[in-house]
């Protein structure tokens, strides 16, 4: 049964005493309590109870996280600076150095929950966030603060609720997700989400409750059938049990994907733990041989941890057609999924800790306390004339770069960078490296190159491609997504080029970001996330109107080109039925163009071009035109060998920009050649062609005639697309039917 208030020391001691051996430790623990019990002598909560229960509280959550004692203590004594006449010096004098420095920190982040809170929030935010980064353990005692406050927030008055319920929403969740706590995770946003949506809330619990017996019996049913088939194996060790996904995720499935409660079908799921990782995948292959395995469900994420160091397998089975999600993992991994990162601050009997290590050790997985400390020097030195500016700067860009959406991309060598949804090739590049930042020139996304502004998603292998001539411009502030990448940017143009220009620069900056704060505002009020099209439609419509990014449309909407609902509805909807009416109404019929081309060379759209057959570009990806002889200009890809073969000065004096005729290429269709390399099996090639036929992919020719060696293959396919984004939905599609290796383009 779950502990709301602990109102006796003994239950934090004994819990204590369930890891902690040290006879020395636990008397400091206890030392700390009297101290606590001393000082807090007469303070009252709201509720009438004594102000002692809720530092008992907040050091029993610690403890229930197996936290270090000094940690226990901190927890005791975190509001004692604050609430009572003690000093550091105090503090340090009776608990040492390392005590007192935690209960300091803490004391520092704490203001924000008493009174005047809008007027230093932002402040606030920023050293919250600043003392994640310099020891974890601030903020996991700050947790462990805040879960005992909104268990009893009911004490507080309406209005304060509300407030406190949304600050604990919007920050404490969000880093505990970052954090990987997801029981913490749960709990904060369910409770939170009770006191400032009452009604979804009661509708999503009813809805849980009406036919909660039955998804139980269909889960017991599916557990039996499963321990069944495993109990075969005598060498598995393995426990089993369902686990319910909490109210707050559910409402966010159905106000963001526009699911309905019935389609939503990990409400209930099963979770499976093993002894060892080889067990796991063991478990994995026994279960996929006797059950269905929906596809492109399977996710690894043992292999390819996520960056809250979040490590299982994911599948999804049939069983007597209904849907069931499996997690599989060892015991340790369901210890880190349940308690995240303070999971690296778990008492070892006798282990000597170093406080810097630890935090080393744990940013090493969690790749976020640098980018922070680095997001406040920037800050420091951006020139603000008001501390609240650079604040509010900070909040604004941890939440984006930190605790946004994130996608997890890969390096060649098989390394995971982390990056908030909508990142670019520019923003990949930084990450890496400030100096690959500064000379990319664009990059090979699973093997296909692709210009800087190209958006990246989860599970792309990026590899950058520099050259000491390229140099940051100011187009590169439109291209890049996060603000560190922004701010090196930013850095590079300020030491290197004419000021006046950056107040220009700066001024569209504040406009763009108000219309995307106008827009967000919009679909939030409305709820419309589930109609917003992915980002490869929308920026498609863009090209179409001839925007070159979103930040461009962004910045004619502040000019007046187009209205918030008029943008939201007719460009972002994915199921907008006006937007060929509005393709008409913004004139987009070439005027001045040959309607003919495809692609029409710069300064000279009427000349005559033809896309080459050797390496067949398609709309949307980079092109060169070439004075080919006696056959006119030919549209290349710049990777073509054709083109790279010739000598620097041929290509000076034969090569022309060429860009493509979005008004006629609009409506058509290219060829493009693949090959795929594969394992051999049987129904292999049946698979593919109907992937294909699914995909509504026409199909121009394929050639299977290859010789086999060690059991692998490759196919030629030339299939018809209308550009580049397509083709790359078809490959990843293609990618994830079993047997298949690699897919790459052809060059004839």
């Amino acid at each position: 049964m779950m502990t709301i208030t602990c109102k006796n020391f003994n239950e934090v001691f004994e819990q204590a005493q369930s890891y902690i051996k040290n006879e020395e430790l636990l008397a400091q623990i206890e030392k700390a309590y009297k101290y606590a019990k001393v000082k807090h002598q007469g303070q009252l909560r709201r509720n009438g109870d004594p102000y002692l229960y809720h530092v008992l509280s907040t050091a029993y959550n610690l403890t229930l996280w197996h936290l270090d004692p000094a940690t226990i203590q901190a927890g005791l004594l975190h509001d004692i600076l604050e609430d009572t006449p003690t000093s550091v010096e105090d503090l340090t004098k009776e608990f040492g150095q390392e005590v007192a420095t935690l209960v300091s920190a803490v004391t520092k982040v704490s203001h924000f929950a008493k009174e005047k809170r809008a007027e230093i929030k932002s402040d606030y935010l920023r050293k919250l966030y600043l003392s994640l980064a310099d020891d974890i353990r601030v903020i996991i005692i700050k947790m462990a603060d805040r879960l005992h406050n909104i268990r009893t927030i009911e004490f507080l008055e309406p209005k304060k609720q509300k407030v406190v319920a949304k600050e604990t929403l919007e920050v404490y969740a969000s880093i505990a997700h970052r954090l990987g706590m997801r029981e913490l995770q749960a709990e904060l946003e369910d409770r939170s989400f009770a006191v400032l949506y009452p009604d979804e809330y009661q509708k999503i619990s009813n809805l849980i409750k009406k036919d909660q017996d039955k998804r139980e019996q269909l889960v017991d049913n599916a557990i039996k059938e499963i321990r069944k088939t495993l109990v075969k194996h005598n060498k598995l060790k393995f426990d089993i049990y369902g686990r319910s996904k909490n109210i707050f995720s559910i409402y966010r499935k159905m106000y963001y994907f526009g699911k309905d409660f019935n389609d939503i079908h990990d409400i209930l799921a099963i979770r499976i733990i093993s002894d060892s990782v080889d067990n796991c995948y063991a478990i994995l292959g026994y279960l996929h041989q006797k059950f269905t395995p929906l596809p492109g469900k399977f996710k690894d994420y043992i292999a390819t941890p996520k960056n809250n160091m979040y490590q299982s397998l994911h599948t999804s089975i049939v069983f007597k057609n209904e849907i069931y999600e499996l997690q599989i993992r060892t015991a340790e991994m369901e210890y880190y999924a349940m308690v995240g990162a303070a999971a690296h601050w778990r008492y070892k009997e006798g282990e000597e800790v170093s406080p810097k290590k630890k935090q080393a050790e744990i940013d090493e997985k969690l790749n976020i306390f640098q980018t922070i400390l680095d997001l406040n020097t920037i800050n420091k030195y951006q020139d603000n004339d008001e501390n609240n500016v650079v604040n509010s700067n900070l909040e604004t860009e941890i939440k984006q770069d930190l605790f946004s959406e994130l996608i997890y991309v890969l390096t060649p060598n098989g390394k995971v960078v982390t990056l908030p949804l909508g990142s670019t090739i520019l923003d990949f590049a930084y990450k890496i490296h400030t100096q690959i930042g500064e000379t990319a020139m664009g990059a090979r996304v699973n093997g296909v190159y692709s210009a800087l502004n190209t958006v990246l998603k989860t599970g792309d292998v990026v590899e950058i491609k520099t050259a000491k001539t390229v140099k940051p411009n100011y187009d590169w502030l439109t291209i890049a997504k996060t603000n560190f990448a922004r701010h090196k940017i930013k850095k590079y143009l300020n030491q290197t080029t004419i000021k006046p220009e950056i107040k220009t620069k700066s001024d569209n900056e504040k406009k763009i970001a108000n219309i995307k704060e106008q827009i967000e505002k919009y679909i939030q009020e409305h709820k419309l996330r589930w109609r917003i099209a992915n980002s490869s439609v929308i920026y498609q419509r863009l090209k179409i109107l001839k925007y070159q990014n979103y930040d461009d449309f962004c910045l004619a909407i502040a000019g007046g080109a187009y209205s918030v609902e008029e943008a939201v509805k007719e460009i972002l909807f994915k199921d907008s039925l006006k937007f060929k009416d509005f393709k008409a109404k913004k004139n987009l019929t070439p005027t001045n163009t040959n309607a003919f081309n495809d692609a029409i060379v710069e300064n000279a759209p009427t000349i005559k071009t033809q896309l080459a057959r050797c390496c067949l570009p398609i709309p949307d990806e980079a092109i060169i035109g070439y004075i080919s002889k006696g056959q006119g200009i030919k549209v290349h890809r710049p990777i073509c060998p054709n083109i790279l073969n010739e000598t620097k000065k041929e290509k000076k004096g034969r090569t022309l920009i060429t860009t493509w005729n979005l008004p006629a290429t609009i409506k058509r269709t290219y060829e493009s050649a693949i090959k795929i390399y594969y394992l051999d099996r049987p129904g292999l090639l049946a698979d593919i062609i109907n992937l294909l036929n699914h995909l509504k992919v026409p199909i121009q020719m394929i050639d299977a005639n290859n010789r086999l060696i060690n059991h692998k293959g490759v196919l030629k396919v030339i299939i018809k697309v209308p550009g580049i984004d397509r083709l790359h939905q078809i490959t990843s599609s293609l990618k994830k039917v079993p047997d298949i290796i690699e897919i790459t383009r052809i060059i004839m």
